[in-house]
């Protein structure tokens, strides 16, 4: 099996749930200067995220998304289709703040590299994409089931869903010319369920940091989703274990939680946007959300999001005992304890 974007959150347990759940060597591209480069570092992340597998079937393949046949010669890129009955593309540059033109070359690009080496090695192929391919102005407020193809990316607001759009586009269209394609659309990817570990770069590990050291939470009108990253891991690794049928898979937390819930689970003030804004922008640095705190808009934000439909997911995952647990106090407070345990 390859797997791209091992060296990432997602991928690190994408990677472990894989090793645990068949016997395959576990092929992890990734840019390096060999192959043993590239396994110490998959190895590496692992271990940063409290995971494992065995040594043995990590398989370093030096390799860059962003160029043609992933950088390798003609030969080796035949050679790796050969050797590689599934691939799970995971990889890709995650920036909400960077243009279409500057993810294309990885997020876009490198999933046609992915797709050609499907098509030359004839295997199949599980695209991770995202449910931000669904935030544009069709689907605003509307149901979303999996069975409904997101075709119109009219209002997608930011490169990172624009390229994501196109690229699971390209996929979508590599089934209708004949690839074997599954694609797995997650929302957001929270911490680990069990021990609270998640990543303590993204915006809502941020958000949540800045908020316990504020001692308040912004009061904004909307309900956040968290899909543990344990839950997402396991469901697209038994998927692509088992599944032999072409489709798309969702993964969204219906069981959202509001902003005045977290602020109770934190025991902290709810506090008006536009005050909690200003206590951000004079924190400065001293804060973890500083690195966004320049995109804080003036008005309190709105979010509508599509009401999203994962039944047949759900129903698939659940008889094999994979379920996703509620957004809850109880979830939070794994969360934050991980949280204040890194600052102790």
């Amino acid at each position: 099996m390859l797997v791209t974007g091992a060296t990432g959150f997602l991928g690190a347990h994408l990677v472990a749930q894989l090793a645990a759940r068949t016997e395959a060597d576990i092929l992890c591209l990734v840019r390096a200067s060999d192959e043993r480069e590239a396994a110490a570092r998959v190895l590496d992340n692992l271990r940063s995220h409290g995971l494992e597998a065995d040594p043995a079937r990590i398989v370093g393949v030096p390799g860059d998304l962003a160029q043609e046949r992933y950088g390798m010669t003609p030969d080796a890129f035949a050679a790796l289709a050969r050797r590689t009955g599934v691939i799970c593309h995971n990889g890709g540059r995650v920036n909400f703040a960077e243009s279409y033109a500057r993810l294309r070359p990885v997020n876009v690009a490198g999933t046609l590299e992915a797709m050609r080496l499907a098509a030359l090695g004839g295997s199949r192929l599980h695209l991770v994409s995202t449910l931000g391919v669904f935030l544009g102005d069709a689907h605003r407020g509307r149901p979303v089931t999996e069975l409904d193809p997101p075709d119109d990316p009219e209002g997608l607001g930011s490169g990172y869903d624009q390229s994501k759009w196109v690229a699971d586009r390209l996929a979508r269209e590599g089934r209708t010319a004949g690839l074997r394609v599954s694609v797995h659309r997650p929302a957001r990817v929270s911490g680990d369920s069990r021990t609270g570990r998640g990543n303590a770069g993204d915006y809502f590990s941020r958000l949540l940091a800045t908020c316990a050291a504020l001692g308040a939470v912004p009061d904004l009108p909307f309900e956040e989703d968290l899909a543990p990253v344990d839950y997402v891991a396991a469901g697209i690794a038994h998927l692509v274990v088992t599944s032999d049928a072409d489709g798309e898979h969702h993964y969204f937390n219906g069981a959202t939680i509001s902003y005045a819930g977290i602020a109770r689970a934190m025991g902290a003030d709810l506090m008006p946007w536009g005050r909690w804004r200003s206590a951000v922008l004079e924190g400065g640095e001293r804060l973890p959300l500083a690195p966004f705190a320049a995109t804080l808009p003036e008005q309190t934000p709105r979010f509508e999001r599509p009401l999203f439909d994962c039944g047949r997911t759900e129903k698939l995952l659940s008889a094999a005992g994979i379920t996703c647990p509620p957004a809850d106090t109880a979830l939070l407070d794994r969360y934050l304890g991980h949280l204040a345990a890194g600052r102790e």
